[in-house]
């Protein structure tokens, strides 16, 4: 059958789980070559990283109060609000790549005034209403899928009772704060911490007040009582003492004697590893792959979906974390600077392309997609590497929001504004509500609806990026049109509301035209997709295959993704599309379309794909939580020297 059905979306530290009915004759249904009655070898490479971190660090869990744009925004701010999210964004960045909890506890105020405390309603004092920008945190700050958000009633984040118990779950008991305002709601938290018996450290960088005077009473009250104030950094050092290496310092050889790059006591560990496969043999007619950004659920889809059908190949694995469990489950990883240090990122880029040689490189995030089209043709040229990328005007149509309803223009693409005067004259066309974002965001980070001009005008005013306003597409299984909609419609427990989307994957070929369609309509977690049914429904592929058709003629060739809304029973709006793979390409793959094998079959070894991406419709996956087991001494091999490979 031609090819069907969509994944969306990155993925985390999640996989997709495949059911399908134990009946014997579905069963072998899925034989042949890319699927076996025995277990998969793609089984081994599924996980979640332990032996991450020392003790001390295990116990800990960031909680960030109140940092809302509107309590942001508040004149005499000190430090200023960029300065404090700058800051912030360094801890909860380095946070993250720890792998540790990360709470936010937020003041949320119902647009009827429900949850105003009495002071602030005998001031007639407006803040943090649900629906408006001013409620949201900055994008930089923005919780991610699997931290937990809380409102908090009055000025402590335990006014919320479900905090102690979540923490207590969390086996958390260094707790670190930060936040604002440090006299009023860092104040209220910290004691209420430190009355539950919890040891108290809060990041000393990341609060600000604008009270001075009662900021430095606080202080030293706080100090002589309750909890210790230290810098970011210190905290993250007493949780973790390893230092890593400079990103720009001698790149070590990941081909070296295993027993130099990865200790001999890691290498016991290793029989255990579910995810290590044996490089081929020297002379093998396998390509090494070199998959960046490794650690995202992109990259580590990438990975499972070649594992399926080439468990033989030496993958290599690019990325700017050490603890991400993508890059334990490839034969060789390095660090790698961020991608916006550009400069630093293309040397070290073609430093480890020199070492490596690889034949393929496979970009796994959105942010590297327009700095690698750049680098296409030096790196073709130069080392013989293919990327399946198209053209810098092709990748730029998909990246930039704004860009793309341009290039889809007469077709069922979601209407779009770049500036506030568009977004107006937007309004006159579709009213309200309207769907604001970074113009170059990706993973639903920062989305926020507005349903007032004054809403808009605020959401573009408090911007510090390039943000798109789109027209709101109403799902149909909702029952409602756009103008019915309310803040009650559109958000649940202060998310933007994200139940169901449809997301369709396409391949061109390297004549720029369609080599397979895939179909899904996938549930949404806070715009995560957490379960996907595949589907045949003409009316969407037309939708998709007319927007892959002008890619193509911009120069687009490889993978591509479409996310569409359902708005009426034979009606499809696109809103969004990425020129990548996504985290659900190896769910795609147990279904039959394996769009990453058919990459290498179609661009490297000029062979036909057809049957590596065909699928029925009818089929379910669910993603859940997986592992990745490594040792401890990896992870420092990694951090310290760059570089780590896996020993036979």
């Amino acid at each position: 059958m031609a090819g069907r059905c969509p994944g969306s979306g990155n993925g985390g530290r999640h996989h997709a789980g495949l059911w399908l009915s134990n009946t014997r004759r579905r069963r072998r249904r899925f034989q042949g070559g890319r699927h076996h009655r025995t277990r998969p070898p793609h089984r081994r490479y599924i996980g979640r990283t332990v032996g991450r971190l020392d003790t001390l660090s295990r116990r800990a869990c960031l909680l960030l109060v109140d940092l809302q744009q509107d309590f942001l925004a508040r004149p005499g701010l000190s430090p200023p609000a960029p300065v404090l999210v700058e800051q912030l964004a360094k801890l909860l960045a380095a946070w993250r790549g720890l792998g540790l909890p990360v709470v936010h506890s937020h003041t949320l105020i119902q647009p009827d005034g429900g949850g105003r405390m009495p002071h602030w309603q005998r001031a007639d004092y407006w803040a943090c209403v649900v629906g408006t920008p001013g409620a949201l945190p900055p994008p930089a700050l923005a919780p991610i899928f699997g931290e937990t958000v809380l409102d908090k009633p009055f000025f402590s984040a335990f006014g919320n009772t479900r905090l102690e118990p979540l923490l207590r779950e969390l086996g958390s008991e260094i707790l670190v704060v930060a936040g604002i305002y440090t006299h009023a709601c860092i104040r209220a938290t910290v004691l209420d911490a430190y009355q539950n018996h919890f040891q108290v450290w809060v990041a000393a960088d990341g609060i600000a007040a604008d009270d001075a005077l009662h900021a430095d009473l606080t202080l030293r009250y706080l100090e002589q009582r309750a909890c210790r104030f230290l810098p970011g950094g210190e905290i993250l050092h007493r949780l973790d003492d390893r230092t890593a290496v400079p990103v720009n310092s001698a790149l070590p050889s990941a081909h070296a004697d295993p027993s130099g790059i990865w200790p001999a006591s890691s290498r016991a560990m290793n029989s255990l590893n579910m995810h290590h496969s044996t490089p081929p043999a020297t002379g093998s007619a396998q390509p090494t792959i070199l998959i960046t950004s490794v650690g995202s659920g992109v990259g580590m889809a990438v990975v499972r979906a070649l594992r399926r059908s080439r468990p033989g190949t030496r993958i290599v694995g690019v990325g700017c974390e050490a603890r991400a469990a993508g890059v334990y489950a490839c034969d060789a990883a390095y660090l790698i600077p961020p991608v916006l240090q550009e400069t630093a990122y293309n040397e070290r880029l073609l430093e480890i392309v020199r070492q490596e040689r690889p034949a393929v490189i496979i970009p796994g995030h959105d942010a590297e997609l327009p700095l690698l089209a750049t680098l296409k043709d030096r790196l073709t040229r130069e080392w013989g590497v293919f990327m399946p990328i198209g053209s810098r005007e092709a990748v730029s149509a998909c990246c930039d929001k704004y860009r793309s309803a341009q290039v889809f223009a007469g077709l069922a693409f979601a209407r779009s504004a770049a500036s506030l005067i568009e977004a107006r004259q937007l309004t006159q066309e579709v009213g309200f509500p309207l769907v604001v974002k970074p113009r170059f965001g990706y993973a639903s980070r920062g989305v926020t609806v507005v349903f007032d001009d004054t809403a808009l005008a605020q959401a573009f005013a408090v911007a510090t990026e390039p943000w798109v306003a789109q027209e709101y597409l109403a799902d149909h299984a909702w029952g409602k049109t756009r103008a019915e909609l309310g803040v009650d419609d559109v958000y649940r427990d202060g998310f933007v509301r994200q139940d169901c989307d449809y997301s369709v994957q396409v391949l061109l070929g390297r004549d720029h035209r369609l080599l397979g369609v895939f179909a899904s309509r996938n549930r949404l977690r806070h715009g995560f997709p957490v379960a996907m049914e595949t589907l045949d429904h003409p009316a969407l592929f037309q939708t998709v295959a007319a927007m892959a058709e002008r890619l193509g003629q911009l120069g687009l060739i490889g993978p591509c993704n479409f996310q569409a809304i359902q708005v009426a029973p034979e009606t499809f709006v696109v809103y969004e599309c990425n020129a990548r793979f996504t985290g659900m390409s190896d769910s795609r793959a147990a279904m039959g379309w394996n769009e990453c094998e058919a990459v290498l079959r179609h661009f490297l070894d000029n062979r036909g794909v057809e049957e590596y991406l065909d699928f029925r419709p009818g089929l379910c996956a669910f993603r859940h939580w997986s592992e990745t087991l490594c040792s401890s001494a990896d992870v420092a091999r990694l951090q310290q020297q760059g570089a780590w490979c896996a020993s036979s």
